[in-house]
């Protein structure tokens, strides 16, 4: 199959999807399935969120029409339950007994639209000891491994990648397009709950594999780096960092040929590399190729590596991958002038349909910028709309 760009596709056209969230993975989440070419409306309940200045809500957010709405004003339930109508998925994050203040949970949103796909991405999951828990992306992330598994001899290490987020925006989006499928056969909506705690289980999901007849292999230490099996590592180079993937018995024996070490082929300490290596050697097998890696330059070890068909990577910074051939050459990343940040180099979209991809409206709009469209769309006077916007029930940059 051929990847072509000739069309715009849109799978998801005609799909509404009314963003309420706050956090990173609903944005996230609305973000991929925009990506896919459903219209999001993002709904904002403050005027003046914080959040509006992290870089990140400029690409989470952009091409969404954006709509605010003040909840603390009575009439404001009636906008939000045609909101609700018009929509045919609602996200939101946080505690559902919580949002019930504000007629947000599932059981009120169903009395305006039975039919929704109502997707809510907690902390913690809504049953047990820590269902009322508050908690985001890295305080969640923490108490399920993702920091205290990193480091030295059980020295946790801060992991600025908000993993249990992301994880809950991929499975989000891939269970609000399940359930939309499910609508389309069976004309029903879907609760669909994602919490943070089970998104940073999924995303380390061999990890939580324990079994009496499960190997234990416990890392090494070396350079400061944990080092896990041997030969699927980092390594220092006389130049910098590489990653060396040698994780199938062929590329441990072309690694060993290649660098005139056949003996260890036959070694009965290493007879089951590259995986199934004792853990007690772990660090001898580390010791023998260490010296060997850091004489010679990555130029050398890329073009070696390149000859003995091993997997091999330089290790990059975000810098240098944004600017790199083969993004370019896809249109991975692309250049977009943003409202707010003027010229930017950000993210695209990474998936290919034959025939094209989605195109991606970079701008950011102001807090409540479609207001008056969204409002007349749904069935309101310009009279109304003026009411509304007199008594604050909504507010911002109305367009």
């Amino acid at each position: 199959m051929s990847i072509k760009e000739d069309y715009v596709i849109n799978v998801l056209n005609d799909i509404v999807i009314l963003d309420a969230s706050e956090g990173i993975a609903g944005p996230y989440c609305s973000m991929l399935l925009q990506n896919m070419g459903a219209r999001v409306i993002k709904l904002e309940f403050d005027q003046y969120t914080d959040a509006r200045n992290d870089v990140r809500y400029q690409l989470w957010n952009r091409g969404k029409e954006q709509f605010s709405l003040n909840l603390e004003k009575p009439d404001s339930k009636s906008i939000l339950s045609e909101l609700i109508k018009i929509s045919d998925v609602i996200i939101l994050d946080g505690i559902e007994s919580e949002l019930s203040i504000n007629e947000l949970d599932y059981e009120s949103v169903r009395n305006h639209n039975d039919n929704i796909i109502y997707c809510i991405i907690p902390p913690f999951s809504s049953t047990g000891p820590y269902k009322e828990r508050h908690g985001n992306e890295y305080s969640v992330g923490a108490a399920f491994g993702l920091m205290g598994d990193q480091g030295d001899d059980g020295i946790p290490e801060f992991v600025r990648v908000p993993t249990a987020a992301y994880g809950a925006a991929f499975n989000s989006s891939y269970h609000i397009t399940a359930a939309l499928l499910w609508k389309e056969i069976h004309n029903e909506g879907k609760k669909i709950e994602i919490s943070l705690s089970h998104s940073a289980m999924v995303m380390q999901s061999a990890q939580f594999m324990t079994g009496m007849n499960l190997p234990v292999r416990k890392p090494i230490i070396r350079d400061g780096i944990r080092a896990g099996v041997p030969i699927y590592r980092l390594f220092k180079a006389k130049d910098g960092w590489f990653f060396l993937a040698g994780g199938n018995p062929s590329f441990w024996n072309k690694l060993c040929i290649g660098l005139e070490l056949e003996e260890l082929v036959i070694d009965e300490r290493f007879i089951d590399a590259p995986w199934g290596i004792p853990a007690e050697y772990h660090l001898e097998l580390a010791e023998i190729f260490e010296p060997i890696f850091r004489k010679k330059t990555l130029e050398y070890w890329e073009e070696f590596m390149k000859l003995t068909d091993i997997p091999f990577a330089k290790v990059g910074t975000k810098s240098e991958y944004i600017n790199h051939e083969q993004m370019s050459h896809n249109k991975t990343i692309e250049s977009f002038n943003n409202n707010n940040l003027g010229n930017t180099k950000q993210i695209s979209n990474i998936v290919y349909f034959d025939g094209g991809k989605t195109e991606i409206n970079p701008l950011v709009k102001p807090t409540g910028f479609d207001n008056n469209k969204i409002l007349t769309e749904i069935g309101y006077t310009q009279k109304e709309i003026n009411h509304f916007k007199d008594k604050n029930i909504i507010y911002g940059n109305n367009e």
